[in-house]
């Protein structure tokens, strides 16, 4: 995604042999983390959640444990690691079938949340970034999110 100007700085897979192919896969310098290691994550002004859908709300319990009230909520706690200088983090995920609510967890820490489901069929996991030109995406969510959500779809040539 650095060809696009995004930098993935974590991969967090239930297994961590998963997160090193994705990691591996998207290029040097990307941590590979397994689930027993999410409290690791970088501070990261964006979430993208592409887990199955029938975790996703798991997951954003998860995140929100570890990732703790918005910045200037309170004083540095170990539940803050993610916590960026912005103001406004956004957290979305990529399933069709659910909508951003699935993601209040972390809306009530801050958050804005969204649902990015591009409209293309994505069967192997090293598919080039390209399969998205042209691209539809379905967007969701909070005002911020959704507008975030527009650019990376646009960036992405979608």
């Amino acid at each position: 995604m650095h060809q696009y100007g995004y930098r993935v700085e974590a991969v967090v897979a239930v297994h961590p042999a998963h997160a090193r192919r994705s990691a591996k896969l998207i290029g040097e310098g990307v941590r590979a983390l397994g689930l027993s290691r999410l409290r690791e994550l970088p501070p990261s002004d964006l979430l993208l959640i592409t887990t199955p859908d029938d975790v996703i709300a798991q997951v954003a319990e998860a995140l929100r444990q570890i990732t703790g009230p918005p910045a200037g909520a309170g004083k540095g706690t170990t539940k803050e690691k993610l916590r960026t200088s912005r103001s406004r983090r956004v957290a979305l995920h990529a399933s069709g079938a659910m909508s951003a609510a699935v993601l209040q967890p972390l809306k009530n820490i801050g958050f804005s949340v969204g649902s990015m489901h591009p409209l293309v069929s994505i069967n192997q996991p090293a598919t080039d970034p390209k399969i998205f030109r042209g691209a539809f995406f379905c967007l969701e969510g909070d005002r911020s999110a959704v507008n975030l959500a527009g650019r990376i779809a646009a960036d992405l040539g979608a």
